[in-house]
């Protein structure tokens, strides 16, 4: 078995703009497979185990080759990621594949700085919050990924 890591990345303002949240404006796998063999790298292992796979479009992410949190142990297939969004938790990740592909900028509309992107296998749409000193209820009913204070169980 192998060994399976968990992160935390910053989903920032890109998660509450429509356009640009690639978690759940999913990119298609010719999108994806386009931008990879634009690349001057050697990623015809990459390109094959994305055409062989039954899914026809993928939630992606990003993070910066400047992350020094990754650059020792980056992410890699099988691994957890949490994306939180204003100190919450908002969704949670299995990674399929971390990839080099400039091509894909596009989808961030033209946004450059991030050199790997995080293609997903699953994701799911989360809410676990981390607040301190602040009234819970409030923040909730501010929060944007809040799915609203009556469907949160109160014990």
């Amino acid at each position: 078995m192998t060994e399976q890591n968990v992160f935390v990345l910053a989903g920032g303002e890109g998660l509450t703009n429509p356009y640009v949240n690639t978690i759940e404006k999913k990119v298609s796998k010719s999108s994806i497979i386009s931008a990879l063999e634009a690349e001057n790298i050697d990623n015809k292992d990459d390109i094959m185990e994305i055409q062989e796979d039954k899914k026809r479009s993928y939630s992606v992410w990003g993070y910066s080759e400047h992350d020094n949190n990754l650059k020792s142990k980056p992410p890699k297939s099988g691994d957890i990621i949490f994306i939180t969004n204003k100190n919450a938790a908002v969704y949670l990740g299995t990674v399929f594949k971390v990839i080099e592909a400039q091509g894909l900028d596009l989808i961030w509309a033209g946004r450059s700085s991030w050199k790997y992107k995080i293609i997903f296998k699953d994701v799911l749409r989360i809410f676990i919050p981390y607040i301190v000193d602040k009234d819970i209820r409030k923040w909730c009913q501010e929060h944007p990924f809040s799915p609203g204070e009556s469907s949160i169980s109160h014990i």
